[in-house]
């Protein structure tokens, strides 16, 4: 879907998002069509970069989610949920399970996706190759989209435990899984680590870098477990699980 094509599907509003941006600043919230309530800057520069211009977007992806019968997304790096969202708006019966390390980013998510989110299943902790360790992490906002294990002199303090998404998601027993998403700024090559089962259930992978030795640990991983990488789009790498080859989309 082209960035005209997004505008006409939110509609005269997706001017404002684009105005938002750009001033960086959100004077009145907005309803929109398939993101509903929106009203912080986070959201609206996640619906600009992620959708309007496409970096978290894939055709091959969206058609297989938007065609499932029941789909299954596994999102690791939740925040505010935007993405979460766009999920669900490809197909009213995805089933969505959601990771992140702040309880915070789950409430403000289930909040925008109201009373209807039963097809949304929220796990809270710090994705690692390891289980059950204890981190203590700092912080200012625990909305703030950059929020990392890694970061040092924040004015808040939190005591997190570990988890690796074999462990969290073994309960719920899935038997395929449609889409991993991993956007945890710079340590998605740690979750992949503690993902091997699950990774073997996967077809699509989308992973957001943010640096070099995240990229290349990364990658041998994601080669390794059997999959081949599709496209490219800024920061954000698109991998299918390997049943041949085809060019790479830039």
């Amino acid at each position: 879907m082209k960035n005209k094509q997004f505008k006409e599907l939110i509609g005269p509003q997706g001017r404002l998002i684009s105005l938002f941006r750009t001033v960086r600043a959100v004077p009145f919230s907005l309803d929109l069509p398939v993101f509903g309530t929106v009203s912080t800057l986070d959201e609206v520069l996640n619906i600009h970069d992620n959708f309007a211009k496409g970096e978290l977007r894939h055709p091959d992806i969206e058609d297989h989610l938007s065609h499932s019968a029941q789909p299954v997304v596994v999102d690791c790096g939740v925040n505010i949920g935007v993405t979460i969202r766009w999920w669900h708006f490809l197909n009213r019966k995805v089933r969505v399970f959601g990771f992140d390390m702040m309880s915070e980013a789950h409430a403000f998510t289930q909040d925008r996706i109201g009373t209807s989110g039963s097809w949304y299943e929220p796990i809270t902790c710090a994705l690692s190759a390891s289980e059950g360790d204890n981190l203590e992490i700092s912080f200012d906002d625990p909305l703030f989209g950059e929020n990392s294990v890694s970061a040092t002199g924040r004015r808040q303090k939190r005591t997190i435990e570990t988890g690796t998404l074999d462990a969290r998601l073994e309960k719920y027993e899935l038997a395929q899984i449609d889409l991993l998403k991993i956007d945890i700024e710079g340590h998605g090559a740690e979750a992949l680590k503690g993902g091997s089962h699950t990774l073997r259930r996967t077809r699509y992978v989308l992973f957001e870098t943010h640096t070099r030795q995240e990229i290349s640990d990364a990658s041998i991983l994601l080669h390794d477990a059997g999959f081949r990488l599709i496209a490219m789009r800024n920061r954000t790498l698109v991998y299918a699980r390997d049943t041949g080859t085809s060019p790479i989309q830039e």
